[in-house]
């Protein structure tokens, strides 16, 4: 089922926080909890770590069961045609999955649900996202294995960055068709500021590549001079 809800934003969100309220997801001054989302979400996805590149099929949750575990009293895709109003139902799930459930469970460095594993599980370990089955269904799971994240953190970032920097050389290169008087400039500017920006991220990771390297050695004399 596949249809568009035409009775507006506000049924939408008050759906969105009577399923908040339903899962006790509401503070008591009426506000949205995500704290509590959060700690849900990262209990279903830490459940079960995955070692190797093979066990991502059983063990990585996918995305419409992360949402059966963070709101079980949600009506998923299933149950859409038995509510009353089965336009608003599949409009509010997918609202709670976009924003509040699978949206939480970004791998960004900056997300809080990557934070959260560095914080409960240690550095070694990395919140993944990959596509399992013959169909491909988006899911994550939590990692420390090198292969893992090889293939679903770096490579997709990779692939992201190089796509990026695609665009940005195909709007550049329009311009220089386009004004061949300002071709220079526009070259110009492009190549210092890709370089500056390349050179920077360099200089970024040597330094912390450095100090992490540094502060393991330094744990490790620790450790020798204590026996």
């Amino acid at each position: 089922m596949s249809s568009t809800y035409n009775g507006g934003k506000a049924a939408i969100d008050q759906g969105v926080f009577d399923a908040f309220k339903r899962e006790d997801y509401v503070a008591e001054d009426g506000i949205r909890d995500m704290e509590k989302v959060r700690n849900r979400i990262f209990d279903a996805i830490s459940r079960n770590k995955v070692l190797d590149k093979k066990e991502r099929h059983d063990k990585a949750i996918t995305r419409g069961n992360l949402v059966a575990e963070v709101f079980p009293n949600l009506p998923g895709p299933d149950a859409w045609a038995d509510q009353p109003d089965p336009a608003l139902a599949e409009a509010v799930y997918k609202a709670i999955d976009t924003k509040f459930v699978w949206g939480e469970a970004k791998v960004g460095a900056g997300s809080p649900m990557q934070r959260m594993v560095g914080r409960n599980m240690g550095n070694g370990y990395i919140l993944c996202r990959t596509k399992i089955t013959k169909d491909a269904i988006p899911a994550t799971y939590i990692t420390d294995n090198l292969a893992c994240i090889q293939e679903d953190f770096v490579r997709p970032d990779n692939e992201a960055a190089a796509r990026k920097f695609k665009a940005v050389t195909d709007n550049r290169e329009l311009l220089v068709q386009r004004q061949p008087q300002n071709a220079e400039r526009y070259v110009r500017e492009y190549s210092r500021t890709m370089r500056g920006a390349v050179a920077a991220g360099i200089d970024r990771l040597q330094l912390t590549m450095e100090s992490v390297l540094t502060d393991t050695s330094t744990d490790d004399d620790g450790e020798e001079g204590e026996e």
